[in-house]
């Protein structure tokens, strides 16, 4: 395959929703961003950090049949459903996969869906100068829209599609300039990403400290693999409790420390002054998304809980 790659072109943050009729608004799926270069029967797929993540997804392999045009380039988010949501640990299990093939077991026990929104290429022909509005009916016109395929609807009612995203649980919306060009990275004020603040329950595997007091918690998600329970780290949380909360934790937390980091991502060298513990406490964490080097995002303290079945 010939091209090169393509820097994605990112949204940036904005405080608050809003109307306009300048503007076209979209699910924000919480997966792994994308981009899919089909060429004649070979497809491959690339992160925002061009790594190539064909292996990974074996069952994108069927772009090459459902296709109208010789060859294109896609934008969009892979993400694995659960209940009809994307369930960020199974993208992440599918992302993190590095043989061929466990990574068709898993293509079996969790089918990646891609959720295409943008078209950069079609026929040799760079459309990224082109405006979205553009890109984007030609995009409706070049695929045969089915499985693994789905394409990401755009609403004019930003308000309403807000409201939506937040009774169903899903991450935010992305409002697009209808006449932007595809600008790579951030150096632009035509995607903009309105998140609401989310809330998920994580595991303690350590803390740090300041002059002897407990200050922030280290926190992350179990990820298995078949025969082992990763824990995968997340990052630090440091607000949301109460002076006496912090006490509470000073007084117990030491009590269960361990000599090794619980976390398969995180070596004990990493942070400095990090002490571990036995990962058996929960905490719920409110935070704004999570990042695209997967770390939590202004997260707070919510509450705690003890450790049930988070593997």
């Amino acid at each position: 395959m010939e091209n090169s790659f393509f820097e994605p072109m990112k949204p940036i943050h904005y405080p608050r929703i809003f109307n306009d009729e300048r503007f076209r608004f979209q699910v924000k799926w919480d997966g792994v961003r994308m981009l899919a270069y089909v060429d004649g029967g070979k497809v491959v797929l690339s992160n925002i950090n061009a790594k190539d993540k064909t292996i990974q997804f074996p069952e994108l392999s069927a772009m090459s049949g459902i296709i109208k045009v010789k060859q294109a380039v896609l934008d969009g988010e892979l993400v694995v459903l659960k209940d009809g949501k994307p369930h960020f640990p199974s993208i992440l299990r599918r992302n993190l996969c590095q043989s061929s093939g466990q990574a068709h077991v898993l293509s079996r026990e969790l089918p990646a869906v891609y959720m295409v929104f943008d078209l950069l290429q079609v026929n040799g022909r760079d459309l990224r100068r082109e405006p979205l509005e553009l890109r984007c009916s030609r995009l409706q016109d070049c695929l045969f829209w089915q499985a693994p395929l789905h394409l990401v609807e755009s609403f004019a009612d930003g308000p309403g599609l807000f409201k939506a995203v937040k009774e169903n649980g899903l991450e935010g919306v992305v409002a697009k300039r209808k006449s932007s060009v595809y600008t790579a990275g951030k150096n632009h004020n035509d995607w903009l990403k309105i998140k609401y603040r989310r809330r998920q329950v994580f595991v303690i595997g350590g803390f740090t400290c300041n002059q002897g007091r407990v200050n922030s918690l280290l926190t992350g998600f179990y990820d298995p693999q078949p025969g082992k329970d990763n824990l995968f780290y997340v990052g630090k949380v440091g607000s949301g409790l109460k002076e006496t909360e912090w006490d509470l934790l000073t007084d117990m937390l030491p009590k269960m420390k361990i000599d090794h980091s619980p976390f398969f991502n995180l070596k004990s060298s990493q942070i400095k002054q990090a002490i571990f513990i036995e990962p058996v406490l929960t905490a719920e964490i409110e935070f704004a998304e999570m990042t695209d080097s997967l770390r939590l995002r202004a997260p707070v303290i919510k509450g705690f809980s003890s450790l049930t079945t988070q593997k």
